[in-house]
């Protein structure tokens, strides 16, 4: 259950219209043989909108009228795993376990620039025993080369700033 908001201007007064989303998910798996199973997942609703698919689908129409209208939504995937052993198949000069953590610093002088520092360290392990790590250091630079508008409706006027 979620609860849906719009909030509008008219005549000067800040209005507010809201209505109810709901959803519903099951899901499971099937165990096939040893280690393979078919894992599935099935959702619907009205309003559900962000919590489906990255927010692929909008939770909900404006109406003419500033009411909203929910949209239903319907979604689910079905999935075959199979565990495969990498190391029998090519030998022991695969992953077995790795990871990487970063840490990020970003600087902004003036609003459309930013500056930005990256330290990286990861470490690997592979199927023989081998061991290695590796630390890495960039920097990097973004201009917002990007406009805006703004709009006041009380004076009907519209702004470009770049």
């Amino acid at each position: 259950m979620r609860q849906l908001n719009h909030q509008y201007e008219e005549n000067d007064v800040t209005k507010n219209e809201s209505t109810t989303g709901f959803g519903i998910t099951f899901g499971g798996k099937i165990i096939l043989f040893e280690k393979d199973d078919i894992r599935f997942q099935f959702s619907g609703g009205s309003g559900i909108g962000r919590y489906a698919a990255l927010n692929f689908a909008n939770s909900a129409a404006v109406k003419s009228d500033n009411t909203l209208d929910p949209i239903t939504s319907y979604l689910g995937f079905i999935g075959y795993r199979h565990i495969w052993n990498d190391a029998s198949i090519v030998g022991g000069e695969v992953n077995k376990i790795a990871w990487s953590a970063s840490v990020n610093l970003l600087y902004s002088p003036v609003n459309m620039l930013t500056f930005g520092l990256e330290f990286m360290r990861g470490n690997r392990e592979l199927e023989n025993g081998k061991k290695g790590k590796f630390d890495r250091l960039q920097f990097s630079a973004k201009y917002n080369f990007s406009f805006a508008t703004a709009v006041d409706h009380k004076n009907n006027i519209t702004k470009q700033y770049f």
